[in-house]
Order: structure tokens, then C-alpha cells, then sequence
């Protein structure tokens, strides 16, 4: 009788047990679904510059909207464009945030990348400044200064150099600092240069200067402004990561950039989001005031979702279209790397077109 009840006793624990067991597993499910930052994949990197544009991939971070979405992305912050540069072209990013036009540069470099969607637009970020005794002039045989030799300011200085009948071939192009740039304008050794940052406010009123193009949005379609040079900013990816990538990861990374943005454009946050901004965007140059950091924030525009959902349905192609055709008529986009340079391959926005389409990002 003993081992009877021991039997029958073990065959009614044994069902307790299993039952438990499957109670505690399916609690430990439902927590991982709930809590979808335990079980990231990957870690992925995201590259970065000092430009209040890419702040958002700071707030992301650091306000936890990356994980609340289910994804984790690490943040490098480069203090040059030179470094940066080398640093992507060298490491394995995931994510490098760049004008669409500078994809050319990196292209040209060896790093295939594709343009995942324009998630910002510059708003007179970067201006060609001239002498006011060179406006409407041929500008052959000038010296040109340049913060940098991308690509996107080569086509803004392009752009300019077209409507008074020269190429970028027609005039000697030399980067230098922002500091060395204002300086050497202000003094007179140079005549004409690209800007950008807060420094160009100080060369165009101590070096008696013009605006002669600018990545300002015009405020009238017709506006005898500088001429215009739509600067599209978004994030490019390796094209082999891009392809390897779950397109759910990519919608988590938009989806918390877009909570980011949100955020930071309510007034409430402004004393937190400058305190981000210095911390961590700006974190290696010294600390700006609120003003400063007011007047940056009118450089970039982040546009609504629905607007920004349409440009990356229509407009962007066009971006590209006249960014292939500059490029192309001075000679920098040509051969293999201009048959490349298309919509088809380059423009790679699906999973965030569908993401700004959902309705709880509205």
C-alpha cells in the first residue's frame, strides 16, 4: 500500500510540478515581450559629429527611447569631420549620418553605403560668403576657403560658381579651420569661402561680406535671397549591413529618433535639451549659452511627420537627381561611381516611410 501511495502520490505531484514549470516559463516570456530590451540582438554603432542636427541621436539615447523601442545603439561622438571620416571609413559603423551628397565621398573612398532616408534639412547651416566687391563677378582664379572638401560643400559652391559662368575647375580650392577660415576672410587673404557653424555670423560682419548661397530655406519660392542649395541630412548604412539588418530594428531606430525629435521641440525640455547639447553633442567644445544654442536650432529644420514622410516619398529623388548633375558637370561624380549614383541604388527609405506612416507617430 506504500508504494502505492508512493506511486500515487508522485503521480499527482508530478503534474503540480510541470504545471509550475510551464506557469513560470510563460511569466518569463510575457516579460521578455513586455521588456523587448532583454533580448536585443545586436548592438549597433552609430556615428556622430558636434551639429545640433544629430542631436536627437543623443536624446535617444540618453532619454531611453532607443530601448524602450527594443533596440540599443551606441553613440560615437567625433570632434572634426577629418576624424570622423576616417574613423567610418575604417571601423564598422552601422549607422553614418551624412548629407545625401557626401554619400559620394564615402563611395568614392571605398565604403558602399545607401541612404536609409532624410530625417533633417539644414536651414543655412553652411553659407558661401563672398567680399561684397566680388558680387555678381567672374570669380576665375580666385582662392577659395572651405571648412571642409566634401562633397556637399563643393556643390553649394557649385551652384554658385554656374550663375556667374565658372566651375569649381576655374577656382583654387583650400580647407582650413573655421577659426583659421574666419580669420584669414575677415583680414582679407581670402575672398570667398564656405562656412559653416557660428564663427560665419563673425566673418560676414568683421570681413565685410555678402551671403552669396546658403542652405537657408527660402521664406518666398521667388525670393531674391542667395541662391538656394537644398542640404538633405539622414542616416547612410554600409550596404552590406543594410542588407543584413531586420527591417524591424531599422523601424526601432526611427521610431525612437522621431520620439527624440518630438521631445526635444516641446518648450518644456528646452532647459534639459541644452543641458544634452553640451554634455553630449557638443561635449568637446566649450559650453554655449542659450542663446547660442537658440540660433543653432534655426539651422536645421525637422519638419513634420507628414512633411517629412512626403519628402522622402517625392522630393528626395529630385535632391539626388541635381545632386548627381552638379557633381557631374564639375567632374567629381564620374565613371563607375556615376552610373551608381542613382535613385534606385542609393535611396533606401522604405522602412521609414512606413514607420512616419503609423499612426502612433503622428
Amino acid at each position: 500500500m506504500q508504494g502505492y501511495n508512493f506511486e500515487k502520490r508522485v503521480f499527482f505531484l508530478s503534474p503540480r510540478k510541470s504545471m509550475h514549470k510551464k506557469a513560470l516559463i510563460f511569466s518569463i516570456i510575457v516579460a521578455l515581450l513586455m521588456n523587448p530590451s532583454y533580448i536585443w540582438a545586436k548592438t549597433y554603432q552609430l556615428s556622430s559629429l558636434p551639429y545640433l542636427g544629430w542631436a536627437p541621436y543623443n536624446i535617444a539615447d540618453v532619454k531611453g527611447f532607443w530601448e524602450e523601442e527594443g533596440v540599443k545603439v551606441e553613440v560615437t561622438i567625433f570632434s572634426s569631420s577629418p576624424d570622423y571620416i576616417k574613423a567610418v571609413t575604417s571601423s564598422p559603423f552601422d549607422f553614418i549620418p551624412v548629407p545625401l551628397a557626401s554619400i559620394v565621398d564615402f563611395n568614392n573612398a571605398g565604403l558602399d553605403l545607401v541612404f536609409t532616408g532624410t530625417l533633417d534639412i539644414a536651414n543655412g547651416f553652411k553659407q558661401l560668403i563672398l567680399k561684397k566687391s566680388l558680387e555678381n563677378k567672374n570669380l576665375a582664379g580666385q582662392l577659395v576657403g572651405s571648412y571642409g572638401d566634401e562633397s556637399s560643400s563643393k556643390f553649394l559652391l557649385a551652384k554658385y560658381l554656374k550663375s556667374v559662368g565658372n566651375n569649381l575647375n576655374d577656382v583654387r580650392i583650400v580647407t582650413m579651420s573655421n577659426e583659421d577660415l574666419a580669420s584669414n576672410f575677415i583680414f582679407g587673404r581670402i575672398k570667398a569661402a564656405v562656412f559653416f557653424g557660428p564663427l560665419k555670423e563673425k566673418a560676414l560682419i568683421e570681413g565685410d561680406g555678402f551671403i552669396a548661397a546658403s542652405t537657408l530655406i527660402p521664406l518666398k519660392k521667388n525670393s531674391s535671397q542667395s541662391i538656394y542649395t537644398l542640404d538633405a541630412y539622414g542616416l547612410t548604412m554600409p550596404r552590406g549591413k543594410y542588407n543584413k539588418i531586420p527591417p524591424e530594428d531599422l523601424k526601432r531606430i526611427f521610431r525612437g529618433w522621431i520620439r527624440a525629435v518630438k521631445w526635444m521641440k516641446n518648450p518644456k525640455n528646452e532647459r534639459e535639451f541644452h543641458q544634452i547639447l553640451n554634455t553630449y553633442t557638443f561635449r568637446n567644445l566649450p559650453t554655449f549659452s542659450t542663446n547660442t544654442l537658440n540660433a543653432m536650432a534655426t539651422e536645421t529644420k525637422f519638419l513634420s511627420v507628414n512633411k517629412l514622410q512626403k519628402f522622402n516619398k517625392t522630393d528626395i529623388g529630385a535632391h539626388l537627381i541635381e545632386i548627381r548633375t552638379v557633381l557631374a558637370d564639375n567632374g567629381i561624380l564620374k565613371g563607375k561611381q556615376l552610373e551608381r549614383f542613382t535613385i534606385n541604388n542609393i535611396i533606401k527609405n522604405k522602412s521609414l516611410i512606413e514607420v512616419l506612416g503609423e499612426k502612433n507617430m503622428q
